[in-house]
């Protein structure tokens, strides 16, 4: 049986939100101060007995009771008394022992909900911290599509004015002739002095002046000038205002002002690296429109697909059951596959082109080709998982109706129809036509080759320019930036040309 100093200094171990220490210890006082209550009693009685023993009763007193049964009745009560302190002394242990092991596991169940509830507000957190991410790529990547778009437009239509005021240049000489013939009258009656072939004519005299429309069909030899009159008037207020708009475009856009430019120069950049981006557009805008229609309408399956998965298990629905499955991402990017086909063998011939040479035989995509397809399948299903992951997750969160969580996915795809999907084709299309320049060079037995960039704002200055000052690289080997060929990044038009 434990002492009871050994009780009142037990000690336990404190878990998290553990037992009531104060409590605790005032029941082991109190159980120690009964054990040790029960312990006087008994050397009380072990002292009256040894009284008892050393000093005999009379014998009246005595009676008939023998000194072995005395002895026997008070081993008994004794032992009575030390068994009944032991299991007392047990059962407060076996209680406290209880009631620690319950606090413990209410501690830890309590530690468990507290985790659980962090964790799935940092995964609420994370999630809204991805969306809000891929919703800021999406509009910066559509803001540059437009910023392309509108550059493109700008560029369109300087090259129609300078080719329109190139035109009219050319027809200026015959436009005086038929502006005097028009009204000769008010001029002379201005008394401009420039109308010298108006003096020519045979009406001279001040007096016909209300006449105008009688001397104009007056000189029959010349018909042509009077079918163009009706023109001149409003020609020349429209070339001046054009010509100063050119002249302001002209200075901002240097390479697309040669196209129809009347000097004669051709100003050409290098006839070399000129030819390589200018074939390489050619070839791959029909690819591009075409690759990306088909991929559009991929993408429209694919939300079809997560809106009938929507209609099915509602807000209620598991987040991984609304997503597309692993096959339906896999027909997805195949359908890139014919158009990174086409880009490869175009840029093959155009390799050719570049070095003068015939194109070298039984080169065909085969495994680039099929790596390429890869990638694509892979980026492009990454975006759509992603996109959709974040949004849906948050919705769920959030108990959003079926409407609501459809109109996410509508969001979601819009984007993904839109710059998203013209980016990965750009960027695509044109890692595999440079990879078939690479390929067919290496056939040709080019042996070194060098970075071409472009003049485009979205080519950092610190990773294409520093891929271009490093001049002539060996065929196959990486450039400065780690890439073997362009794009180094989304947005990247450079080239690379052959040394």
């Amino acid at each position: 049986m434990p002492a009871p100093d050994d009780i009142r200094s037990r000690r336990f171990l404190v878990a998290l939100r553990g037992y009531e220490r104060d409590e605790v210890s005032a029941y082991l006082d109190e159980v120690a101060s009964q054990v040790e209550e029960q312990q006087r009693q008994i050397e009380e009685l072990q002292a009256a007995l040894d009284t008892a023993q050393r000093t005999p009763a009379p014998a009246a007193e005595r009676g008939p009771i023998e000194p072995r049964e005395a002895l026997k009745v008070l081993g008994e009560e004794t032992t009575r008394i030390l068994v009944a302190a032991e299991d007392s002394a047990k059962a407060i242990e076996e209680k406290a022992l209880i009631n620690g092991r319950e606090v413990e596991a209410k501690a830890r169940r309590e530690a468990r909900e507290i985790t659980d509830r962090a964790n799935q507000q940092a995964a609420r957190t994370v999630a809204e911290a991805e969306r809000r991410r891929d919703q800021v790529a999406a509009d910066l990547r559509r803001l540059e599509a437009q910023r392309d778009s509108f550059l493109g437009e700008l560029r369109g239509a300087v090259t129609q004015v300078t080719s329109a005021v190139g035109g009219l240049a050319h027809e200026t000489p015959a436009q005086p002739a038929a502006a005097p013939a028009q009204a000769p009258a008010t001029e002379d009656a201005d008394g401009d002095p420039e109308p010298a072939a108006a003096a020519a004519a045979p009406a001279p005299e001040p007096a016909p002046a209300p006449e105008p429309a009688a001397a104009a069909p007056a000189p029959a030899p010349e018909p042509e000038p009077a079918a163009v009159a009706p023109a001149p008037a409003p020609t020349p207020p429209v070339v001046i205002v054009d010509e100063a708009v050119v002249a302001v475009e002209a200075a901002d856009e240097p390479v697309d002002a040669p196209v129809d430019a009347p000097a004669g120069e051709p100003a050409e950049p290098v006839d070399a690296d000129a030819a390589v981006a200018l074939r390489r557009d050619e070839a791959l805008a029909a690819i591009r429109t075409d690759m990306g229609r088909s991929c559009k309408r991929a993408l429209q399956e694919v939300q079809n697909v997560c809106l009938a998965a929507i209609r099915r298990g509602g807000a209620s629905g598991d987040l991984t059951a609304l997503l597309p499955s692993d096959e339906v991402l896999e027909e997805l990017g195949g359908h890139g596959e014919p158009h990174l086909d086409q880009a490869y063998a175009a840029a093959i011939a155009d390799a050719a082109v570049t070095v003068g040479r015939d194109a070298p035989s039984g080169l065909e995509g085969g495994a680039r080709v099929h790596a390429a397809v890869a990638t694509f399948r892979a980026v492009l299903a990454h975006e759509v998982t992603s996109s959709l992951r974040a949004t849906l997750r948050a919705g769920l969160e959030a108990e959003e109706t079926e409407p609501q969580l459809s109109e996410r996915v509508g969001e979601v795809f819009r984007d993904l129809r839109g710059p998203v999907v013209e980016s990965l084709v750009d960027e695509h299309l044109l890692r595999t036509w440079e990879h078939g320049l690479l390929d067919a060079w290496e056939q040709l037995d080019v042996k070194t080759v060098r970075w071409l960039a472009v003049d485009e704002p979205r080519c950092p200055e610190g990773r294409c320019r520093t891929n271009a000052s490093e001049g002539a690289v060996s065929l196959g080997s990486d450039f400065p930036s780690g890439d073997r060929v362009p794009p180094a990044h989304p947005g990247c038009l450079c080239t690379i040309v052959p040394v």
